[in-house]
């Protein structure tokens, strides 16, 4: 299960826009050339209906023209307003029917009305008296019909077949769209024509689920059928339990509780995979707005999927940690407290989970961080490394999850984490030296396409922040290149060029991803100690200094202070007395299970955003959304920094 990216994203994306444009005009022109009056014109092609609902509907048979092989710009663009004017009919009526007493009901009958006098007359000037298309067209309708019966019919749906039914019928007017270019074409070819009707109803059987998950409320307040509503009736009936006994709100809430979304989600993906499959025989390189229709509804079931995994171990997470501090105590035990809380932390397939936002929990990039945060001090564990090796990419890189896109941060700590364990790294380090910029530095994404195809979003289209050198994420890159033996490569001398500048230049903040310095400065220091470089060790400590000069309660960048401190004999001496106070802050902080307070310290700013210190960002600490803070909510993240500053602290002062 990964996401769909396609590396010609954008120009789809530009097609698509194009196609609203010309369709709209085409739409308001073919109108207005009928002589309607202008309220009639402005109210059938209303920019807030067309804004509601996705704009496929604009331009339907466009997303099936080339796999029928029909080019004709005049005939796509004529079925495509027939296309719309028959939608727009068909929720019309839907609304009269949904609220009988408005007062608009009849204005909405006469708009709909012309809407399928259009239709009629559009289609008659392609198919005249063909009986095999008004056959069908006939068949469509009926459809309809069929799937209002039933959505309004509560208890006449016993299963996921008469559900698939539900859902394929109710999409009958975009069926007509393939009907329509099926009888337009020379070689009628019968077995394209049931594929791609195939497809088209797995693709609307997802749709349906994920309109069911977001519109319970609605659907349940018009009594219309609902099929996370009947999964939820049948989860409490197999439990002696009455879907009667629960609020409105309550139903909501167990649908992710009791793992009913969720597993609709991940029926939903299902579907959709069905889908690509049916059509993929048929599909050219051009045929690529349907797949991308198909891919769209996936990468949102996957995220929706991901954030209710994620809410829900969040959720769960709120009462197992310990809240009393165990202030008394050694370093030698405050280690080995660290340690089993790590230990039991770890998932059964070996992996650690932590850190929530849009793109859900991560388990890949944690798991590596953990890794090679515990190799340090030849603390190893075998099912780590398996899970790592596991969800290595077919791009031989790793992601923020195993389901998200490759990023250079989570691949720079699994190739750390490998390499520690002598396992080989050649061709994984070759391909992460694609994320280095022409300014030396590291980008935690190095492709457009494949970035807003993964983000998924109408509304970022500006990715350009998360394509820029980052000086946390080439900060951890600085010490790849160190560990694997690679500093004789121009890429390193152009990475020590960029760290250079950023540690040269007046920026007081430099990380992008994280709200203080501490963190990059400290593998900065520890690549530069490594290879005995005066000068970045220089300008690195004159900002470990500034940071030191930070009050904070954050322990994650406590940790990583005192890391640093402890790397640079200088260092030690001129601030012994504070780095005691350091390491009995956190010592004295530790709970009774073995963990820290998780920490805010990621920031995830927008993918527009270039400065990320910008003071009118407000950030705000949250799990949705960006230019928000996130926390480590399993404590992972900053309990694992802890333990490893102790033992350093251990090592080279106590």
């Amino acid at each position: 299960m990964l996401l769909k990216t396609n590396p010609y994203y954008t120009q789809i994306i530009s097609q698509k826009e194009a196609l609203i444009t010309t369709i709209t005009a085409s739409l308001r022109s073919y109108l207005e050339s009928n002589f309607y009056p202008t309220e009639v014109v402005e109210e059938i092609v209303s920019k807030d209906f067309i804004e509601a609902n996705p704009s496929y509907y604009l331009y339907y048979p466009y997303l099936f023209k080339d796999y029928f092989q029909i080019d004709d710009k005049e005939t796509l663009d004529l079925l495509s307003i027939a296309g719309f004017l028959y939608y727009r009919a068909v929720i019309l009526i839907d609304t009269i029917f949904d609220d009988k007493n408005s007062k608009h009901n009849f204005q909405k009958y006469f708009i709909a009305n012309i809407c399928q006098e259009e239709t009629i007359k559009i289609l008659s000037r392609f198919f005249g008296e063909n009986p095999k298309f008004w056959k069908t067209w006939n068949l469509r309708k009926f459809e309809y019909a069929k799937a209002y019966k039933l959505d309004k019919t509560l208890k006449s749906i016993n299963n996921i077949a008469e559900f698939e039914a539900l859902a394929d019928y109710k999409s009958a007017f975009g069926k007509i769209a393939i009907d329509c270019l099926y009888h337009l074409s020379n070689t009628k070819d019968k077995e394209l024509y049931a594929s791609l009707l195939a497809s088209h109803k797995y693709f609307y059987v997802a749709f349906q689920i994920l309109d069911d998950i977001k519109d319970y409320t609605e659907d349940v307040e018009n009594e219309q059928f609902n099929i996370s509503k009947h999964e939820l009736i049948l989860k409490l009936q197999s439990e002696n339990d009455s879907i009667d006994s629960y609020t409105l709100e309550q139903q909501k809430k167990l649908l992710y509780l009791k793992g009913i979304a969720e597993n609709l989600y991940e029926k939903a993906t299902n579907y959709l995979e069905k889908s690509i499959v049916l059509q993929a025989s048929f599909n050219t390189k051009n045929a690529q707005l349907w797949t991308n229709e198909i891919d769209g509804l996936y990468n949102t079931g996957i995220t929706h999927f991901l954030n209710i995994k994620g809410f829900i171990n969040m959720f769960n997470s709120q009462n197992k940690f310990s809240a009393e501090l165990n202030s008394k105590t050694t370093i030698q035990d405050a280690v080995e407290n660290a340690a089993t809380f790590l230990q039991n932390s770890q998932a059964s397939d070996g992996s650690w989970n932590d850190i929530l936002n849009d793109a859900g929990v991560s388990d890949v990039w944690a798991t590596s961080f953990v890794t090679q945060t515990l190799s340090e001090f030849d603390i190893e564990s075998a099912e780590a490394i398996a899970y790592i090796q596991k969800h290595q990419l077919p791009s031989k890189l790793w992601s923020y999850n195993k389901v998200w896109l490759e990023d250079a941060d989570s691949s720079s700590f699994a190739l750390l984490s490998l390499h520690k364990h002598q396992i080989s790294t050649e061709e994984a380090f070759n391909k992460w030296l694609n994320f280095q910029n022409t300014d030396g530095g590291f980008a935690t994404y190095n492709d457009r396409n494949l970035l807003i195809s993964s983000l998924n979003s109408p509304h970022i289209q500006n990715v350009e922040g998360w394509l820029q050198s980052h000086f946390c994420v080439s900060a951890v890159a600085f010490i790849v290149f160190v560990e694997l033996g690679k500093t004789d490569t121009k890429e390193f001398q152009q990475l020590r060029r960029y760290v250079l500048n950023q540690l040269s230049s007046k920026n007081t903040l430099l990380s992008y991803w994280w709200t203080a310095d501490a963190y990059a400065l400290y593998y900065v220091l520890l690549a530069a100690s490594k290879i005995h470089d005066t000068e970045i060790i220089r300008l690195s400590e004159i900002r470990i200094e500034i940071e030191l000069n930070v009050e904070t309660r954050n322990y994650f960048y406590k940790s990583y202070l005192l890391k640093a401190l402890c790397l640079r004999e200088n260092l030690i001496k001129k601030h012994s007395s504070k780095i005691d106070t350091i390491a009995l802050q956190i010592i004295s902080n530790q709970f009774t299970d073995g963990s820290w307070q998780g920490s805010h310290s990621l920031k995830m700013p927008h993918p527009n955003v270039i400065n990320a210190a910008r003071e009118d960002i407000q950030w705000k600490p949250a799990n949705k959304g960006t230019n928000i803070i996130v926390k480590d909510f399993n404590r992972v993240f900053t309990t694992v920094s802890c333990l490893s500053a102790l033992k350093n602290y251990g090592a080279n002062i106590s």
